[in-house]
């Protein structure tokens, strides 16, 4: 079967479809993309799962697993992906992202702050408060990437400077800012640095869009120290919902899934729609208990 149409309910099962088939990459082509210049294969970002990022009929943005058993696979012109030797769907694989140099003490530090398509990711901190404790997620390997040790946590005007490199790159193509890396201690898990950053960047770039990823805070009074600091999106990732599932990630399950979902609540009432957000992984547990976590 071949997708060709733009209605959402397609769209929608051609991405679940790659989620769960994964794609057929020979060894040939693997080549002509890296001498392309494509991010194949790659660990996407720390933690995140080995594959490739691609763009799909002009309209739809996945990241891939790499499957070597998948029926669907990549054509040796890299346009199209094929299923029974027939065309399936186009594909484009995108580039390597644009790696920005960070100096930190005349230490030069990779892979700290990147533009992937329309946005730029910063990682705020590079260690991870969390794992040093033993109790980060099992699935997370930001203790493998190459920053990790220097344990660099990055202040607001660090990562103005960056912006400002960034947007001064031609079609940057940049629609908005992540901020992320590793866990903060608690109580707030960051939200005050973000908030500071936040607001840096806001009196240079009033029109910047910000969006930042950390733990629930143990008091919604830090969530709204980011609202009221510029912060566009809030992302409090849940992970995993069962018990079994929540002992991969023990720091977060000693959070509680109950403060999670209540300050996505609190979130939800303060903030514009499709401003606040999480993250389910699915395939780790039994299906039930993600069904649950996204009702």
């Amino acid at each position: 079967m071949e997708y060709l149409s733009n209605d959402i309910r397609n769209q929608a099962l051609l991405k679940f479809r790659f989620f769960h088939s994964g794609i057929y990459i020979d060894n040939c082509c693997i080549q002509k993309l890296k001498e392309a210049g494509c991010r194949v294969p790659s660990i996407v970002r720390a933690g995140a799962s080995y594959g490739i990022e691609a763009l799909i009929n002009d309209s739809i943005y996945v990241n891939i697993p790499i499957n070597p058993h998948s029926a669907l696979k990549l054509s040796s012109d890299l346009k199209h992906v094929l299923f029974n030797n027939k065309i399936f769907c186009k594909i484009e694989i995108l580039k390597n992202p644009i790696d920005l140099p960070f100096y930190k003490n005349g230490k030069s530090i990779n892979g700290v702050s990147k533009i992937c398509f329309d946005r730029l990711g910063i990682t705020v901190n590079t260690g991870c408060y969390l794992k040093e404790i033993k109790k980060g997620c099992g699935f997370c390997g930001i203790d493998r990437s190459n920053h990790y040790n220097h344990h660099v946590v990055m202040q607001p005007g660090e990562v103005l400077e960056l912006v400002d490199k960034a947007l001064l790159i031609p079609n940057n193509g940049i629609r908005h800012l992540l901020l992320s890396g590793g866990a903060f201690q608690p109580p707030d898990y960051g939200a005050k640095h973000f908030s500071l950053i936040a607001k840096t960047i806001k009196e240079k770039y009033p029109n910047q869009k910000i969006y930042v990823m950390l733990p629930p805070p143990v008091s919604n009074y830090y969530l709204d120290e980011m609202i009221h600091s510029g912060v566009d999106e809030i992302a409090l990732n849940i992970e995993l919902v069962s018990n079994w599932g929540r002992n991969i990630i023990p720091g977060k399950a000693e959070i509680g899934l109950e403060r999670y979902v209540d300050a996505l609540k609190y979130l939800s009432y303060k903030m514009p729609k499709y401003s606040v957000r999480s993250i389910i992984m699915a395939g780790v547990e039994d299906t039930k208990y993600t069904l649950n976590g996204v009702e």
